[in-house]
């Protein structure tokens, strides 16, 4: 089969099937971008060959390099995640970053009699609720992250070539 890896050939069969799907599941169980076959070909050298314009430029946009910022996680990656701490330290940051700017600009109260920003004792119940607010925010996040949060797992009793096939 002149050498070909499993995405140059799921890149050959997307129009007979009609669908990216095999080219997308490969991508996203870590299938190489850059792996080329016995004639130097890379697997966007492929696209060439199909004629039909909405699946060419779908296998464009999949082929494409996925971004360095992924932990906004705008849209699926199409590439092998592994799990992380770069994505729940942002999110930490930002709950806190809120936080902090929340406690020291939003919430410090005005007295009647000046006109300046203090804390009073009548602030005490909006600290109480910004308090309580992030801690059951934390809470939450820790309980999520703990969590299984869904990364692909290799099934331990099924072949590579049967989950490709059932799809």
């Amino acid at each position: 089969m002149e050498g070909y890896t499993p995405l140059h050939l799921a890149i050959k069969s997307v129009e007979q099937l009609r669908s990216t799907r095999p080219v997308r599941t490969l991508l996203v169980r870590g299938a190489r971008r850059d792996a080329k076959d016995k004639s130097g070909r890379l697997p966007v050298d492929l696209l060439d060959q199909i004629n039909d314009d909405i699946l060419r430029q779908e296998l464009r946009q999949m082929l494409k390099e996925p971004r360095v910022c992924s932990c906004f996680m705008v849209k699926t990656p199409l590439k092998l995640m592994r799990k992380s701490m770069s994505t729940p330290l942002f999110f930490i940051s930002l709950i806190l970053l809120n936080f902090a700017l929340l406690t020291l600009f939003i919430l410090p109260c005005k007295l009647p009699s000046t006109h300046m920003l203090v804390y009073n004792e009548s602030c005490t119940p909006i600290f109480v609720a910004d308090y309580t607010i992030l801690f059951v925010t934390l809470t939450f996040f820790i309980l999520a992250q703990t969590n299984d949060p869904g990364y692909l797992k290799k099934p331990d009793k099924i072949s590579f070539l049967v989950s490709f096939l059932s799809l």
